[in-house]
């Protein structure tokens, strides 16, 4: 009996201390409470029997707050954290972890990967939460990638027979003939509904299905495109830049010659496209050097999967973007437009006097005069200083396979592929 009194008293004791941290950690504003305390203390609090549920539920709202606002979370942090978002079926703390250190470096990728090769939209696929998938495709995580092991979130999905996942895989994309390492493709395993609903998935509709959601092949960040000759070294380029002389496009370089790749396509009227080859740096550095972005999977997944903007209503935002980057208080500012994976066709946002296609031709179809025809309104102008930089993860043949006719003006953009065997 006294042990058991012991005990009792040490759980009130706990769970007193629980909810203290909690209401001191409410009564803070988001940006100056403690995330790994307030985290703590929602953890413990969740085992807990008695605990003020109100309380509770403050404090996690708090703590997802706090951390989509957080600048300072580190990336391994907030990446263990988004796993066991998935692994709890928190989707508030998941859409946090994917939203804290917004436009920086350190943003997580959609398609982040735990040591296992498993992503997010992988790991909830197995689990069978249908709501974080609902959410990972609409953020534009890819259907087909691969753990480890080779085995897509379709093929886990249909391993732990989740047919309302597997369904909903199948109709985003999903290719359900992409086998694992040991061979087997995803309808070899799961209950009788999911085995039936693979086998009657017509292959076509998975092809106009990717069209439609501009989605590639996916490729292991590991892995890097077979090597191509330069078309032109750096100090070739320098020398052209030296005698004035435009450089061939494309053009290979490293990723300490981007810099001055950029500038070479600026200098001589044109936009340069940066062809990452799956190098994630490159995208790093351009969100340190460029002021505005437009995502293109973003773009992709709030018109066209989770639907809640039309195509109007994304091209009117793609035109505020565009003017905010173009004249603010008088200076120009660079607008990266980060395609990631995914092709999205943005020809079809291009609209006259909304946001032309003539953006994306340079300076010999954007300048003062085409501004001024597009955008007559009082006050709008093109500063010199504005430039328009377009990335993409593709290699330079699916670059070209996919992009060619989603980019208006393809054909003249600046061509800068960077060597992925010069990182690191």
């Amino acid at each position: 009996m006294a042990d058991a009194e012991l005990l009792q008293r040490a759980e009130r004791l706990r769970l007193q201390a629980t909810e203290l941290v909690l209401k001191k950690c409410v009564a803070t504003s988001a940006e100056e409470v403690d995330v790994p305390v307030l985290e703590a203390a929602v953890q413990d609090a969740r085992q807990l029997e008695r605990v003020d549920e109100e309380l509770l539920a403050s404090a996690e709202e708090m703590l997802a707050i706090a951390q989509a606002v957080g600048l300072t979370e580190k990336p391994e942090v907030l990446k263990e954290r988004l796993f066991n978002a998935v692994n709890d079926g928190d989707l508030a703390v998941a859409v946090a972890c994917l939203e804290a250190n917004a436009g920086t470096a350190v943003q997580l990728q959609i398609d982040v990967m735990d040591e296992d090769g498993n992503t997010a939209l992988s790991e909830a696929a197995c689990y069978g939460e249908v709501e974080l998938v609902e959410f990972f495709l609409s953020k534009g995580a890819h259907p087909d990638t691969q753990n480890e092991l080779g085995r897509t979130p379709l093929w886990r999905a249909c391993y732990n027979g989740h047919h309302d996942i597997v369904k909903l895989l199948l109709e985003s994309g999903a290719d359900k003939s992409i086998a694992s390492n040991t061979g087997e493709e995803p309808g070899k395993h799961g209950s009788a509904e999911t085995k039936a609903l693979i086998a009657a998935w017509d292959p076509e509709e998975t092809i106009k299905l990717k069209a439609s959601r501009g989605l590639g092949a996916w490729r292991k960040k590991t892995e890097k495109a077979p090597a191509a000759k330069p078309v032109m070294a750096l100090s070739k380029l320098q020398e052209s830049l030296q005698s004035g002389e435009e450089p061939l496009w494309p053009l290979k370089v490293r990723l300490v010659e981007l810099p001055l790749a950029l500038s070479a396509a600026h200098d001589f009227g044109k936009v340069p496209l940066v062809v990452a080859n799956g190098v994630e740096e490159v995208e790093r550095y351009l969100l340190y050097s460029c002021e505005g972005l437009i995502d293109g999977k973003q773009l992709i997944g709030e018109v066209f999967i989770k639907k809640n903007k039309t195509v109007e209503e994304a091209t009117d935002m793609l035109r505020d973007q565009l003017l905010s980057a173009m004249e603010t208080h008088g200076i120009g500012l660079s607008l990266h437009v980060r395609m990631g994976d995914a092709a999205c066709d943005l020809g079809r946002f291009c609209v006259e006097k909304v946001f032309p296609a003539e953006v994306f031709g340079g300076p010999r179809r954007w300048n003062s005069d085409e501004v001024q025809r597009q955008f007559p309104e009082a006050g709008i102008s093109l500063q010199p200083d504005f430039r328009l930089v377009v990335s993409t993860r593709f290699n330079l043949e699916d670059c070209r396979m996919h992009l060619a006719d989603k980019l208006p003006y393809f054909a003249d953009m600046a061509i800068i592929e960077i060597d992925p065997d010069s990182i690191g």
